[in-house]
């Protein structure tokens, strides 16, 4: 019996992967202008952090639009799939999905705590930084999962990155707004701005 269970298992097993296989199941790879790849996975070794391949997958196939997953969160595929790349060395395309998500629908499930700004170089630190700046005064921006506003989150983001690239004036611009919106002015404390109330 012990033979048997074990023919049945492995034949259970090639069959299950044969199935995965023709389903489309096998892992979803990105890859950038320059060639390099990436496996859309959670959990890849050398890789930071991770994205849902199939959310990831959307926004490939150029549907950007915000969605819900069977039983599961909302997602903003291309927002999404910014930050992986973002905090996968490849900050360019990885601002311009980003952008492209946010742009398709103010709403994002993930902490914008999560974005590496130490994978950015000043171009394109400044570049996020002033596409948060637009954000932070003209939008509203809300979180996917719970429909909180999430607006002073991406204010706070937009003040770091213009701290890092010597942009004290429009730092001092998005802590304030931060400031207003939560009533906490820590940051321009600490930059020695006057607090308005």
């Amino acid at each position: 019996m012990k033979i048997f269970d074990r023919c049945s298992l492995l034949r259970l097993a090639i069959f299950s992967l044969l199935i995965s296989q023709a389903a489309g199941c096998a892992p979803t790879k990105y890859v950038s202008t320059t060639g390099r790849e990436l496996v859309l996975e959670r959990e890849q070794p050398k890789q930071a952090g991770g994205i849902d391949s199939s959310v990831a997958k959307r926004c490939l196939e150029g549907d950007i639009a915000v969605y819900k997953k069977l039983f599961g969160d909302r997602y903003n595929p291309c927002a999404e799939l910014g930050v992986f790349l973002i905090n996968n060395s490849l900050p360019d395309e990885g601002i311009a999905y980003f952008e492209k998500g946010m742009a398709a629908a103010t709403s994002y499930n993930a902490s914008l705590s999560s974005i590496d700004i130490e994978q950015l170089g000043v171009l394109q630190k400044t570049r996020l930084a002033n596409f948060l700046f637009d954000l932070c005064l003209n939008k509203k921006v809300t979180d996917l999962h719970d429909g909180k506003d999430i607006t002073a989150d991406i204010c706070a983001k937009a003040g770091a990155m213009f701290e890092k690239v010597k942009y004290q004036e429009n730092a001092v611009m998005m802590y304030r707004k931060k400031c207003e919106l939560t009533g906490k002015c820590d940051d321009l404390t600490r930059l020695g701005a006057p607090i308005k109330r």
